[in-house]
Order: structure tokens, then C-alpha cells, then sequence
């Protein structure tokens, strides 16, 4: 194959002044092309041509992610590959959840959620090491979900408050893929809730006859949603981490 390229002393389109077309080893010919003389010169050096009349992308050298997750915000990974950060949303709902040694299961109503996990690649597989979890919560607005996205504190125990790290104790986890990681919220739910980190909610509930008799503050929300039946959690009870959706979120590449 070659290129059979013409150059007019008065072209018809400045920005595309030269007229290109393919020519196959058999005769054929493709359809004229109109081409930047940037493109040109960079196809001379280096790189493909770009045609103003064609769209033809080139995709033997394309580069992608892996299979992600259907609820995925966004998903980065350093320079090296060592590790990879995956940042999903969790639509608002309601999780059974136990509380410490009780065999009793509880229905908590949770918000909305952005549940970001740090994995690092298993050599030669598809699996994924959790190196760590963090959970903020974010209002129900049903808008969309952009770096300006205010985030909140995610209102119960077992996450810390400032970082919104997940407090995982000695436990370990890896998954089969990163599409795998869409069922990971799941393994936060069915570990025992308890008093660690507190929590962090606009919402009076405590009943101040019974306030410390039973195992704290948490349990004492656990009762108060029980005896009220409520199940839909209100935004109004959120409290903002004056932090956004950026703030977590590595550094943007614009190509």
C-alpha cells in the first residue's frame, strides 16, 4: 500500500490544504482524504495520519481497564500498576446487619453511598487484593454524581469519621476481579457492627430514661429505628465533611 498525496498552491480548506488517498497493491483505491500538513509530517516521523473526511480509529495499540464494576464512579491506577482505586456508588436502601455477638439480624436503613476501595493486582490473575476500603455518604439528589458532589459522614460506627475508613480489624479480603468488586459492600453489612468510631448524625433518637443501660449509643439507634419503623433513611440527618467528590478521587488526565 501507499499514499499518493497531492499539495494545491490554492486549496479548497486551508486547515486540510492537502488531499490524500490510499492505493493497495492490487490498484484499488480508497476515497480521497483531506489531511493537516501536521498530520502529514507527524504520520513521516511517527504517527498515524489524521483525516478530516474519515473516521477510521486505529485501536491495534489501545490500552483498556478491566472489566469494572455497573455501579463505577470512576477507576484509576499508578504509574507502575501496582495498585488500582475504584470508586463506586451505593444506591440508598436497607441492610440487614448484626450487632456484635447478638445472633439477632437488624434492618438499618443506609444512604446513599461512595464506597472507594485501593486494590493491588495478584501477579499473573485476574483477583484483586482490598488494601483498603473507605465509605462517605452523599445526598439522594437523584442529579448527577460529578467532582463537585459534596460528601458526607457516613453516619455509622465502624468507619472513621475523618479519613472514612473502614475498620477491618486483622481481616483480609481479594476478590475474583474488579467486576467482582460490584458485591464487596456486601462483606461491610454482614461484619458485626459495634461502637467503634461512633457516629455521626443529625437526628435526636436517644431516650434519655434508658440512655446507657443498654450497650451504647448505636444499639440505642438500632432499638429507636425498630420501634419507629422507619425504613428510609433521611437526608436531613447527613452531615457534611466540608470535602468533595475530587478530593478523593486521583488527578483527571484530559486527552
Amino acid at each position: 500500500m501507499k499514499w499518493l498525496l497531492e499539495i494545491s498552491d490554492n486549496p479548497v480548506n486551508t486547515d486540510y490544504p492537502i488531499i490524500g488517498q490510499k492505493i493497495y497493491d492490487n490498484g484499488t483505491k480508497n476515497q480521497t482524504v483531506m489531511l493537516t500538513i501536521e498530520s502529514v509530517v507527524n504520520a513521516l516521523t511517527s504517527g498515524p495520519v489524521e483525516s478530516a473526511s474519515t473516521d477510521n480509529p486505529n485501536y491495534s495499540n489501545e490500552r483498556r481497564t478491566p472489566l469494572l464494576p455497573r455501579n463505577t464512579l470512576s477507576f484509576s491506577y499508578s504509574e507502575k500498576g501496582t495498585y488500582e482505586r475504584l470508586t463506586m456508588v451505593i444506591d440508598k436502601s436497607t441492610w440487614f446487619i448484626c450487632y456484635r455477638t447478638e445472633e439477632e439480624l437488624y434492618e438499618i436503613p443506609f444512604p446513599k453511598m461512595i464506597l472507594q476501595l485501593a486494590l493491588r493486582p495478584v501477579q499473573n490473575s485476574m483477583k484483586r487484593r482490598i488494601i483498603e476500603t473507605n465509605i462517605f455518604a452523599i445526598m439522594d439528589s437523584h442529579s448527577v454524581i460529578d467532582e463537585n458532589t459534596e460528601l458526607y459522614y457516613f453516619p455509622y460506627p465502624n468507619v472513621s469519621k475523618e479519613s472514612g475508613k473502614v475498620c477491618w480489624g486483622a481481616n483480609t479480603f481479594t476478590v475474583d476481579s474488579v467486576a467482582a468488586s460490584e458485591r464487596f459492600f456486601t462483606q461491610f453489612t454482614v461484619a458485626p457492627f459495634n461502637e467503634d468510631y461512633g457516629m455521626m448524625i443529625d437526628h435526636q433518637f436517644e431516650d434519655k430514661t434508658t440512655l446507657g443501660k443498654r450497650n451504647g449509643l448505636f444499639k440505642e439507634f438500632i432499638q429507636h429505628i425498630a420501634d419507629n419503623k422507619i425504613n428510609h433513611f433521611d437526608d436531613n440527618w447527613l452531615l457534611p465533611t466540608n470535602k468533595k467528590l475530587s478530593d478523593i478521587l486521583g488527578e483527571q488526565l484530559f486527552y
